[in-house]
């Protein structure tokens, strides 16, 4: 079995690179604690900003630390947010006017709860950097935001939702986002290789590359048919990265306006060390000689609170869960080309960072969807490990 699993899955990838989905990727699946596949293919960097490389860097065990994008919200804000509520440090129900009073205007009728779930009424995205680079008029412009729908009527995935868990996490503990996750939740797993801010601990030779500046934000702002209506003016903003990005966070608010912390996206890190991450939630908060939160508080996250969303997690979506999508599978995905797939009944998982963004947007300003090749990995797994 685990022999045709690593060729089917090779077969995939490799049809994948063929399509230049993505430049290279690290892929790791798990069942039952023990590890059946774990593979790097292709390159760290292949393109730069000038265009294809004459010496490409192969990715390899020395230098596959993945910029994981939005997987941060699940694999960080929402392991220190479990922990947090096993400490009685917070109520799910708790207004986050008590944990942040700077939010007198939008934070007195949203609570905790709201943002795990995406249903606070939030707006998904808008360009921070435009108005705010600290974090006393970030929470100011956030402040100000309209809600764009009614409260627990719908989740609508929202950056700022995960933004404020992060300033909560940082009012409860006292201490700065990635420094208690860092000592809380990674130091306490042995996850020696994840991080925020890599960049103070390793060369840029040990991280993989992804985007050429920020294209797609850059659209974002620029043509309202792309998906955002943005008020904007694009030419307020002068600071947009031009070079290649290797150990800078990809996502805009986060680097230009956050400094590379944030609780919605900054960690990088390799499949190796989600892993460990990946056992201690299948294990409903303990791994090893470690726990984190109890089993009560791990159900309670995992749990369906909408159609495809529980606390942080997201459920039911077959897009990249494939065969495996249900109410006791949980994952997320990250902007970068990156997703997270756990059975949580078979004691399953499924880690793949790529690092799409280096092909380059298309024509259309977008980036080509990781996500079917999520599905086919779940599929194949499904196929060919469940069904033995």
């Amino acid at each position: 079995m685990q022999t045709k699993l690593t060729q089917a899955i090779d077969q995939i990838t490799q049809e994948y690179l063929k399509q230049q989905v993505f430049a290279g990727c690290d892929v790791l699946v798990a069942y039952q604690g023990e590890i059946l596949y774990h593979q790097l293919h292709g390159f760290a960097q292949l393109y730069d900003e000038q265009g294809r490389l004459a010496n490409p860097r192969l990715l390899n065990e020395q230098n596959c630390l993945f910029d994981i994008a939005s997987m941060t919200k699940v694999m960080a804000t929402t392991q220190a947010m479990m922990l947090l509520l096993d400490q009685k440090l917070y109520r799910l129900q708790d207004s986050i006017y008590h944990y942040l009073p700077e939010l007198n205007k939008i934070g007195r009728d949203i609570n905790i709860r709201q943002l795990l779930t995406h249903s606070s009424g939030l707006p998904a995205w808008k360009p921070i950097y435009y108005h705010a680079q600290k974090k006393s008029d970030i929470i100011q412009f956030i402040n100000e935001l309209s809600l764009v729908y009614t409260r627990d009527a719908q989740s609508v995935y929202s950056d700022f939702s995960f933004i404020l868990l992060g300033y909560v996490i940082e009012s409860i503990t006292y201490t700065p986002l990635h420094e208690f996750i860092k000592k809380n939740v990674f130091q306490a797993l042995k996850m020696h290789n994840t991080l925020y801010l890599p960049l103070r601990y390793y060369s840029p030779a040990q991280i993989v590359a992804t985007s050429h500046g920020n294209p797609y934000e850059m659209k974002m702002i620029q043509d309202d048919q792309f998906g955002f209506v943005c008020e904007e003016d694009f030419h307020d903003f002068q600071a947009w990265r031009k070079k290649t990005l290797i150990g800078e966070v990809n996502d805009g608010n986060a680097f230009y306006a956050m400094q590379g912390v944030s609780g919605h996206t900054g960690v990088f890190s390799n499949t190796q060390d989600l892993f460990l991450l990946g056992e201690l939630i299948l294990n409903q908060g303990s791994y090893k000689n470690t726990t984190l939160y109890q089993e009560n508080i791990a159900q309670q996250f995992t749990r369906a609170y909408f159609p495809t969303r529980a606390l942080g997690w997201e459920v039911n979506r077959p897009n990249y869960m494939g065969q495996l999508a249900s109410q006791e599978t949980i994952g997320h995905t990250g902007f970068t080309g990156t997703q997270v797939i756990y059975d949580l009944k078979k004691h399953l998982q499924i880690i793949i960072l790529t690092n799409r963004q280096n092909m380059g947007v298309q024509k259309n300003g977008h980036y080509l969807s990781t996500q079917p090749y999520g599905k086919a990995i779940a599929d194949c797994v499904a196929q060919l490990v469940l069904s033995h």
